[in-house]
């Protein structure tokens, strides 16, 4: 059996102009990063942002999570990570390039996956990872049901300046406390 390895990229210089054979990058992108870049078979552009969340951020958010947390990692971008894997490793991707320019805790959670669960060889720290990420990447429905509540629940209310001016005189003459 070919050994399998994951390598994390601090820069795309770190790997050069050609993805190697039998390899595959696996790119995260800030929300509003540079498209472009090499036009690799073995590659995936995913944008995360290096932030986590929990149930009770779920809780706190409510029906406006999805809105303020559109940028982190959510079940479809944990799903579109884990068919990418699956499919290169049953084409016989045997190294994996992680390059993450949101910040080392997504391109860790990756690396910290394909150790885990695929058993890939990381010669790289992966102990300080972003706890969402791998989180979804294990389990991608963990926060969906809650989410989902709170999206049927109710819709976030705006509340225009026109609105508070109102409010505000309708207190002013006695008519609202």
């Amino acid at each position: 059996m070919t050994e399998r390895k994951v390598i994390i990229l601090e820069t795309a210089d770190d790997l050069g102009i050609e993805l190697p054979p039998r390899a595959a990058l696996i790119r995260v992108k800030p929300p509003g990063g540079p498209d472009g870049g090499p036009e690799w078979k073995n590659l995936l552009d995913v944008t995360i942002t290096d932030g986590t969340y929990s149930e009770d951020t779920v809780k706190s958010f409510k029906a406006d999570f999805r809105n303020r947390h559109a940028t982190f990692i959510t079940r479809e971008k944990a799903e579109t990570l884990i068919t990418f894997i699956s499919d290169k490793l049953f084409e016989g991707v045997s190294t994996f390039y992680v390059l993450g320019d949101t910040g080392p805790g997504v391109s860790a959670a990756i690396s910290r996956y394909l150790v885990e669960y695929h058993r890939c060889e990381c010669e790289q720290d992966t102990s300080i990872y972003n706890p969402t990420v791998f989180r979804l990447l294990i389990e991608p429905d963990a926060f969906e049901p809650m989410i989902q509540q709170y999206d049927n629940e109710s819709e976030p209310t705006t509340v225009t300046a026109s609105d508070k001016l109102i409010d505000l005189l309708l207190v002013f003459f006695g008519i609202r406390k």
